[in-house]
């Protein structure tokens, strides 16, 4: 089981924060739920019955923006998913 840290500023980003619920939980959902290169194998029915609300493709085209980068039908990327910072 791999563990995760979660990005405790991203309730500070207006983005997020504006974001509806289950959107904010897909986002979380996929965060946690992908590989380690940041590339989530779709599934928004297991998305949707976890999130306890409907979450669709075209839902998350509008949410998300250039912070997702649709690879394929069945396979999201995220880019900041391996951010490095250097202080």
């Amino acid at each position: 089981m791999a563990k995760r840290f979660t990005d405790t500023t991203k309730w500070d980003n207006p983005w997020y924060r504006k974001m509806p619920s289950a959107y904010r939980d897909l986002w979380d959902l996929i965060l946690d739920k992908c590989d380690h290169a940041g590339i989530w194998r779709v599934d928004l029915e297991t998305a949707s019955f976890f999130i306890g609300d409907t979450v669709t493709e075209s839902g998350a085209y509008e949410h998300f923006g250039d912070r997702v980068k649709f690879l394929k039908e069945d396979k999201w990327f995220i880019p900041s998913f391996m951010t490095v910072s250097i202080s």
